[in-house]
């Protein structure tokens, strides 16, 4: 099974936390069980990694890009609700965790492309998540 990751936040090396942390865990305990799993975060222009990643997207004239720093594909965009699309016909994910900030624009764009969601509420924060989960099937 394909497995697509996907929130709004950033995601290592840019940015590091909880839900960066246990979101690598799942990633990798899947693929050591044969599955394929990635993630699509948002992307911050800072430093040498967020320069060559712009760099990639302007000369490519793409939404967004595809790394692999972490060891499996990570898709990042500005904005990764409008990256779905990119993301699904990149990496053919059989079904979408979205997760965190923005996860009902982001599930919204997964589901209109008839990806199948799980919706991973891991805050209490749920204003980030722009909108009503209740939207999403």
């Amino acid at each position: 099974m394909k497995v697509l990751f996907a929130g709004g936040s950033g995601y290592t090396p840019q940015f590091s936390g909880g839900v960066q942390s246990s979101t690598h865990h799942l990633v990798e305990q899947l693929r050591e069980h044969g599955h394929e799993a990635s993630v699509l975060a948002a992307l911050f222009g800072d430093g040498f990694f967020g320069f060559k990643a712009r760099a990639k997207m302007k000369l490519l004239r793409q939404r967004a890009v595809i790394d692999t720093f972490p060891g499996y594909p990570v898709v990042r965009a500005w904005f990764p609700w409008e990256a779905a699309g990119f993301a699904i016909e990149r990496l053919r994910s059989d079904v979408a965790v979205v997760q965190c900030h923005k996860s009902v624009p982001i599930g919204k764009e997964l589901q209109a492309l008839g990806v199948p969601l799980v919706v991973y509420l891991r805050n209490v924060e749920f204003d980030e998540l722009a909108g009503d989960p209740r939207e999403l099937e």
